[in-house]
Order: structure tokens, then C-alpha cells, then sequence
């Protein structure tokens, strides 16, 4: 099976371009000379390589400057495809009955692209398509032992689907129509940047750094071993995460999403970084994993905020609340259990008055309780009220309501060691006065 295993550079985009024949470009590519200045069409630059590669000859690189390129660039059709062997099948865990196409490293800087593919397709994929009719496509598994990077340009349509890609894929300062992948595994490579003096070194296999996308996101059932890099990016429509696995570090600060945000399905076992992530029509979370409390945490405060953002107060109070129990998490088991017993319990963290109301009466019941079997409660002349044990309960739900809403009429008042009994119902109906301020506030005022 041949291998491309040069780069393939292109950059620049030129308004007068000369118009070239697939002859012409395999010439020129042969020759090792640059293609600068011309306009031709991606299933030409296609058959070139391909023919070479029939030719047995070694592709080093390919150099594109300030040309125009019309049409889809299939990762498929710029190498050879062809069936793998039992060892090659094992080594890599793919079944040895698939097609796999071996693409080269393919760089692509300030261009112009109709699209790039993993597949071979006759046309643009429609905006349109949905999931089901992306899953029905009969496509090989493209394995890419090269770099993918499309930096600086413009693209309609960028569309990975059931592919490995052994080094990192990278996306950066682009404006992308749509994004979809599906059914892809991008593997973890170490990467180095020089600056300065400094040498960063940084595994990443997925990168979409500062790339605006104009319609839709979808990224599907995919799995990323190394870092996940969509800082500083954004898109103008809905964005979909699902099924997909994170094993790496995944950058989402500056992310503005323009829809909604859905993350469904998702595992996250490394840290991931939501600083700054805006979803303008809410952050939707549906049965997802993330290992970090810390970061759970914070993803839930995100699409808090995003929900409450569109007036969608329910979504946001069940958000906040859950960003409020990993909050508790973070802390030392005892603050956990009197935090736990003192907001969560009786008001859910300021989100449920149904709760507050459920705890206004338990606590009401219980010290009128309490009172009415104890006894102990005088009128202000100091006498005893009401001596009879059924008698004694209207004066013990009385007494316990007035001390409890702090309304203190002093007409009756505890004896012995039921005053510090009293003393602790006073406190908690402070403390419930302030939680009704609160849930009051929440869901009827803002």
C-alpha cells in the first residue's frame, strides 16, 4: 500500500490565477517545484497525486501558495486506498475487512475551500443534513498518520467522520459554515512551539482555537486522548457534544455558542476549563461524566447563568443547585453535613419553596410537640396555662408560632429549661425568615 508521507502546503489566495491541468500539476509536483500562482480544481490535485503514487514515486511535499481551489478536498482520495493485512489490523484495532485510506500531513493556510471531507462526496454537504442521514453514509475508515491544519481560511464545510487521526488536528483563526464529526478517535501526539527562549510542550490532538463557525457545531461519538483545545472560538448556531471522551485537558474558555449548547452523553476524566464559555440560547448537560468536582462545580454555574440569561428560571435554579452540592463537596465532611442540614435540606439552596414551606411546618409541628407533652408555659402573670393535657395544645401551637415568626406577644412565656428550648426555636425562625427573603426573591422578583 503506498503512503504519502510529505506534507501538503497551501497558502495564499489570488484573485488572478492562471488556470492548470492535472498534467501540469503532476509535472510541477514531480519536479519538486512550488504551485504558486494557479487555479484549478481539488479532484485534480487528487488524480495528481494519486497517479505519482501509482508511479512509485516519493512524494516528499507538496507546495500550493496564492492559488484558488475549487471544489472538496477528499483526505480519502489523496492517498492510496486499500485493505489492510491481519498485522496492520491488529496493530491498530480496526477490522481487517475495511477500507483505509493512508492521507499525508496536509496543511492548508489563508485559503478559499468549498470543503474539506474524511469521504468522498459529489457535493457540498447541505447545511440541512441531519444526524441519521450522516450515520447511513458508507465510508471507510480514514487513518491520517500526518497532521490536518487549517489555519487562516475560509471553509463551507468541514466534516471528519469515522477516522483515526494519529497526530494532532488543528483548526485556528478560521471561518468554518459547519463543523461535524463523527465517530472519530484523535490520538494523543506531543507537540513542541518555540517562543522566545521558552519551549512549550504540549500534548494536544484536537484544536479549534479562534475559529468562528457560522452554523452548526456537531461532534459525535468520538474520542480524544490528548488536549482538546476551542479557546477564543465561536459559532453562530447550535453546538452538540455527543458520546464523546475526553482523556486530556479541554480548553473552553472564550467559547461564545450562539444557540444552544448541548453536552450530551459526554465523559471528561481529565480537567476541563469553561472560563469565559457563553451559550446564548442555554447549556443543556444530560448524562454526562466529568471527574473534577471542581470543574462539575463550575460547568453547572455556567449554565446557571446561561439559562437565567434566556429567562429560563427553572433550568436555572436546578443548574445552581447542583453547583451548589459539588460547591459542598469541595469542603471537610462536617461543614458538608451543617450546610447540608441548614440550605439544602430546608430550602435547596434558596431554589425551592416548597421546601421552605415543608420545613416551616415540620419544625412548627415538632415544638408544638415538644411543648404540649412537656408542658412549662405560663401565662405573664406567671400562672399555669391551660393544666389539661388536651387543653394544653392550642397554647402549645399558639406559643410555638409566635416565638417562632418572632413575634413575641408576651402573654405567654417558657419556664426552666424550656426557655433555652424556646430560645433555639427564636433562632431558627430568624434563620427561616431570612431563607424566605431569599426564595421569595429568586422566584418571584427577578
Amino acid at each position: 500500500m503506498a503512503l504519502l508521507s510529505g506534507s501538503v502546503l497551501f497558502t495564499g489566495y489570488a484573485q488572478e490565477a492562471v488556470e492548470i491541468g492535472t498534467e501540469d500539476l503532476q509535472a510541477l509536483i514531480s519536479a519538486r517545484l512550488p504551485i504558486s500562482g494557479l487555479r484549478f480544481e481539488a479532484y485534480q490535485l487528487e488524480e495528481a497525486v494519486q497517479n505519482l503514487l501509482r508511479e512509485g514515486e516519493d512524494i516528499s511535499a507538496v507546495f500550493i501558495e496564492e492559488c484558488e481551489i475549487e471544489g472538496v478536498i477528499s483526505l480519502a482520495d489523496l492517498g492510496t486506498i486499500g485493505y489492510l493485512n491481519q498485522a496492520e489490523s491488529q496493530a491498530l484495532g480496526i477490522p481487517g475487512d475495511r477500507l483505509v485510506s493512508r492521507v499525508p500531513t496536509i496543511y492548508i493556510s489563508e485559503c478559499v475551500l468549498d470543503g474539506l471531507v474524511t469521504t468522498k462526496l459529489d457535493a457540498l454537504l447541505p447545511l440541512e443534513l441531519h444526524q441519521e442521514e450522516i450515520s447511513d453514509w458508507e465510508t471507510p475508515v480514514v487513518l491520517m498518520q500526518g497532521h490536518l491544519v487549517l489555519n487562516d481560511s475560509t471553509c463551507q464545510n468541514v466534516v471528519l467522520r469515522n477516522g483515526r487521526f494519529e497526530q494532532p488536528v488543528q483548526i485556528e483563526r478560521s471561518t468554518l459554515d459547519s463543523l461535524i464529526i463523527l465517530q472519530c478517535e484523535f490520538t494523543d501526539d506531543l507537540t513542541s512551539e518555540q517562543e522566545g527562549s521558552a519551549l512549550y510542550r504540549t500534548y494536544r490532538s484536537c484544536s479549534l482555537e479562534r475559529t468562528s463557525i457560522q452554523n452548526e457545531v456537531a461532534i459525535e461519538d468520538s474520542t480524544f486522548t490528548g488536549r482538546v483545545d476551542f479557546s477564543q472560538s465561536s459559532s453562530s448556531a447550535d453546538v452538540d457534544f455527543r458520546g464523546l471522551s475526553f482523556h486530556d485537558y479541554v480548553l473552553l474558555d472564550q467559547f461564545e455558542c450562539g444557540g444552544r449548547f448541548r453536552i450530551e452523553g459526554c465523559s471528561f476524566f481529565a480537567r476541563i476549563d469553561t472560563t469565559g464559555l457563553q451559550a446564548r440560547a442555554g447549556l443543556l448537560i444530560e448524562d454526562t461524566l466529568v471527574s473534577n468536582v471542581i470543574d462539575r462545580a463550575r460547568l453547572c454555574l455556567v449554565a446557571s447563568k446561561s439559562w437565567d440569561s434566556v429567562g429560563d428560571n427553572e433550568a436555572a435554579d436546578s443548574y445552581y443547585y447542583l453547583y451548589r452540592v459539588y460547591r459542598r463537596q469541595q469542603r471537610p465532611l462536617v461543614f458538608q453535613y451543617i450546610e447540608w442540614l441548614a440550605v439544602d435540606v430546608t430550602c435547596a439552596y434558596g431554589t425551592s419553596w416548597v421546601r421552605l414551606a415543608r420545613t416551616f411546618l415540620v419544625v412548627v409541628v415538632l415544638f408544638t410537640m415538644f411543648f404540649w407533652l412537656t408542658g412549662g408555659i405560663t401565662n405573664a402573670g406567671g400562672a399555669s396555662n391551660h393544666t389539661g393535657f388536651l387543653r394544653r395544645l392550642p397554647t402549645a401551637a399558639y406559643f410555638t408560632i409566635v416565638t417562632f415568626t418572632t413575634l413575641g406577644y408576651g402573654d405567654l412565656r417558657p419556664t426552666g429549661w424550656r426557655r433555652h428550648v424556646a430560645s433555639v426555636l427564636a433562632v431558627l425562625g430568624v434563620l427561616t425568615l431570612a431563607l424566605f427573603i431569599v426564595v421569595f426573591s429568586r422566584e418571584f422578583m427577578r
